[in-house]
């Protein structure tokens, strides 16, 4: 018999076993549906040995730090970072900066998007020194390090700092006409939510559609409520009556309040 030499019939009981345990295996599969594993993108992400990453690039570190740009913009998310923690996207930028240190859109954007989107202040404000280390005469990254450290993160003096270097800058002479009044009230420790209101809408102003605008619309939404709501609930009559998005307040015994 041709079979024998091949088969061995002993063997049929533990063929026929795997057999259904194949076919079981699959039927179960399809019929019943398996937890679905949600990582966010800053337990999932990784990062290269900067040194390492140096060594391989063969001389091509323009080349590679465009690709590397390109993955984490097409990767980035819109979840806060913690406090405690540093942000995936920093580190992707902070490698970028490593391979291409003249690589000034990868400062001046990815500091925008840590510090507006993904509330990474410490690391935007790492990457925004790291851009005037090149660019220190550049009023963008001046004028965003400056307002990360005055809006975002609280710190006058380090405001200051970077408010008095663009003091002198031949466009803040002409476009940002505020500036000696805010530079006055920093010197002076002085909190100031209309200053902070219109230095938050002159930026507004100039941002294009977008994740980046619609977040900073939030921002100035509560500032204007704050202005706002101080002046009603004083009894003053020369108070604006509807917010940033233009709703108006509501009077709850007594009291002025937001809608939201």
């Amino acid at each position: 018999m041709v079979l024998s030499k091949y088969i061995s019939f002993k063997h049929l009981p533990v063929i026929s076993l795997v057999i259904i345990l194949f076919v079981t295996t699959n039927i179960l599969n399809s019929t019943f549906k398996k937890p679905k594993l949600d990582i966010s993108t800053q337990e999932s992400s990784y990062t290269f040995n900067q040194n390492v990453l140096k060594l391989f690039t063969l001389g091509n570190r323009r080349l590679v730090s465009s690709v590397l740009w390109t993955k984490t913009l097409l990767e980035s998310d819109t979840t806060h970072t913690k406090t405690s923690e540093r942000s995936w996207m920093y580190y992707k930028f902070d490698t970028i900066s490593e391979l291409d240190p003249y690589f000034f859109e990868n400062y001046l954007f990815g500091g925008i998007y840590l510090s507006i989107i993904k509330n990474d202040l410490i690391g935007a404000a790492a990457l925004y020194e790291k851009g005037l280390i090149q660019y220190p005469t550049d009023y963008q990254l001046l004028y965003n390090t400056a307002f990360n450290y005055f809006y975002e993160m609280n710190n006058a003096a380090k405001a200051l700092e970077k408010y008095m270097l663009l003091k002198e800058h031949p466009y803040a002479k002409s476009h940002f006409k505020i500036l000696p009044k805010l530079i006055l009230k920093l010197k002076n420790k002085e909190r100031d939510p209309k200053l902070a209101f219109n230095l938050l809408f002159k930026s507004y102003q100039l941002m294009t559609k977008g994740i980046v605008k619609e977040r900073t619309s939030q921002s100035l939404f509560f500032l204007k409520a704050e202005i706002d709501l101080a002046c009603l609930n004083s009894g003053s009559k020369a108070c604006a009556r509807r917010d940033f998005f233009g709703n108006d307040y509501i009077l709850d015994n007594g009291i002025y309040r937001i809608k939201k």
